[in-house]
């Protein structure tokens, strides 16, 4: 999505040695976008941690033009200092969560993000727990679930 907007600079914020970060880099290396480690900021997940995270990107003298946050919470907090900073979400700067948390659309600008359907994940969840304990000895299944982009206001064109 942020790739189709022209965006070439995007950072992530988050945990930098998580599979959200792993799949992070291998699409901007699948795109050619290229990896500049100032711009993936270690933080941990939740709002404080995207505060923390704000202040160091703004900071930054040569700031990317797109963040993904590694979850909304993370995304809402990261938000906060970047607005008081006087930038414009997304004229200035797009910003990106992952959840879909309720939250995700109340703020402002409403958060685009990827929703994980965290109730299917709940009930298959339960459902291999259930499996595993009625066959103790049947070997572990692995499962995909689908997941989908939320577009909201959060996310526009680059700005060079």
């Amino acid at each position: 999505h942020l790739h189709s907007l022209g965006h070439r600079r995007i950072g992530y914020v988050g945990k930098l040695d998580d599979d959200r970060f792993r799949a992070f880099r291998l699409e901007l290396e699948q795109r050619g976008i290229p990896l500049r480690s100032e711009y993936f900021l270690e933080t941990p997940f939740g709002f404080a941690g995207g505060q923390e995270a704000a202040n160091r990107f703004l900071a930054l003298p040569d700031r990317p033009t797109a963040v993904c946050c590694a979850s909304d919470y993370t995304a809402i907090g990261f938000l906060h200092p970047i607005l008081e900073a006087g930038l414009r979400v997304p004229q200035d700067l797009s910003i990106t969560g992952y959840d879909n948390l309720p939250e995700s659309s109340l703020i402002y600008p409403p958060l685009t993000t990827v929703d994980v359907h965290m109730e299917g994940i709940g009930r298959l969840a339960v459902r291999m727990l259930l499996e595993q304990i009625r066959h103790p000895s049947d070997e572990h299944s692995c499962h995909t679930l689908s997941s989908r982009l939320v577009l909201r206001k959060s996310t526009g064109r680059a700005v060079s």
